[in-house]
């Protein structure tokens, strides 16, 4: 269904976010990306495997891994007749010499590099679609339907109780004044984005900046599927006077189209195999 650091985290779609071991917030950037830099992986697929208001995906020290957690905590949610139960194809027993992989002009070319020489056909690749303010439709989506779920909560006043009232309670607020028509011409312009995109997606997956915001709405908003993999370390910004050890994670992501998520975990598998970036861990200093 087209919907929506050092070990891979992958962005699913079939679980559900009340397995609290493996939760994640839906806020990629500051709770789902920051754990790569320190070594991990992770997985996540954009509301269709698991289902909720967000997604959930594992955090584990490599895609095999994620993969396995993945497998172990997709599945519709009782509670909400809207979603379904959907299979993860097995990963394990991909041919990606078979596969044609494109990648964006921000991808890790040593992802690209191995990748070709494990036999997948790596391409040049580029998503095209008019639609504009991908950004402005998430925000519009997303907000609304969080405060749609927090109704009773703000109603109540318990906003007031929260700690950062800069924070969400101020973007709960907006979304109460957000007009219906603009809600559905958001929802109007999400459906062309879809098609868009979809008509455009003539690779099996594709590498990419796992980072850029662009990318991250518009794998929301669409249901891309997204493995992010370490891929080395780099020197930290600012940082502290004299001499320091530490370093922070470069990452990429591999994306793939919607119930997909066997393909991206697949390519991460092998990039992994023969690489041993999800096996360090980031320097840092002593003292």
């Amino acid at each position: 269904m087209w919907s929506n650091c050092f070990a891979p985290i992958i962005w699913n779609s079939c679980t559900d976010r009340r397995h609290e071991p493996f939760r994640e917030s839906g806020m990629f950037m500051q709770i789902i990306h920051f754990p790569v830099q320190i070594g991990f992986s992770l997985v996540n697929d954009e509301f269709i495997i698991v289902t909720w208001q967000d997604k959930l995906g594992p955090f584990c020290r490599s895609a095999a891994d994620c993969a396995i957690v993945l497998d172990a905590i997709r599945g519709a949610d009782a509670g909400d007749p809207s979603s379904r139960e959907i299979a993860l194809e097995d990963p394990f027993h991909v041919d990606i010499t078979k596969l044609t992989v494109g990648y964006l002009d921000s991808a890790e070319m040593e992802v690209v590099k191995v990748l070709s020489a494990k036999g997948a056909k790596l391409v040049p690749f580029k998503l095209n679609y008019n639609v504009e303010s991908v950004q402005s439709i998430l925000n519009i989506t997303m907000d609304v339907d969080m405060l749609a779920h927090f109704d009773n909560w703000q109603r109540e006043g318990h906003d007031d109780d929260y700690e950062a009232q800069d924070q969400w309670p101020v973007e709960l607020r907006r979304a109460r004044l957000v007009p219906a028509v603009d809600y559905v011409q958001a929802q109007r312009a999400r459906g062309r984005l879809i098609r868009e995109v979809q008509e455009s997606f003539t690779v099996d997956a594709f590498i990419g900046n796992a980072t850029d915001w662009e990318l991250v709405c518009l794998g929301n908003l669409v249901g891309l599927p997204i493995v992010v993999v370490p891929t080395g370390f780099k020197s930290i910004e600012h940082p502290p006077k004299g001499n320091t050890r530490r370093r922070t994670t470069v990452t990429t992501g591999i994306y793939a189209p919607p119930d997909h998520d066997h393909i991206a975990l697949a390519l991460a598998m092998a990039y992994q195999s023969v690489t041993d970036h999800h096996k360090q861990r980031p320097p840092i200093d002593a003292n």
